[in-house]
């Protein structure tokens, strides 16, 4: 239904832009991002303690980092997907991977230049004759 799709694209958009959003990183200046982050958790231990889980663990054993986005949302263009391997949450790691992405798509698009028309083209006259 419509309004369903209505719902889901408000909550992939208010994840980048919204306060409180867990993805505000990937926010950018005239550009409707939206997305959603996610955290695969490789090993579960239980908290104790107050001690933070990463410290019990080894690196091999952190959760994994995710994050989609797509943009813009009114016609998206681009769709990217970060997974960072036992590299911790998604907003706070894979986020930051997928703005550079963003950045890269839409502030290259804005150095293309339009191409020139093409020169005719005639011989070398040598200096010598």
């Amino acid at each position: 239904k419509k309004e369903t799709i209505d719902v889901l694209r408000r909550a992939l958009w208010g994840v980048v832009n919204e306060p409180g959003g867990t993805c505000r990183v990937a926010a950018r200046p005239n550009t409707d991002v939206c997305g959603k982050t996610g955290t695969a958790q490789v090993v579960s231990l239980p908290q104790k303690d107050g001690e933070r889980r990463e410290r019990r663990i080894g690196a091999l054993q952190r959760d994994h980092a995710l994050f989609v986005c797509f943009a813009p949302l009114a016609k998206p263009e681009i769709a990217i997907a970060v997974i960072a391997e036992n590299a911790g949450h998604g907003g706070s790691v894979a986020g930051p991977i997928a703005r550079k992405i963003l950045d890269a798509y839409f502030d290259g698009k804005k150095k293309i230049k339009q191409p020139q028309a093409a020169m005719e083209s005639k011989p070398a006259v040598s200096a010598h004759q």
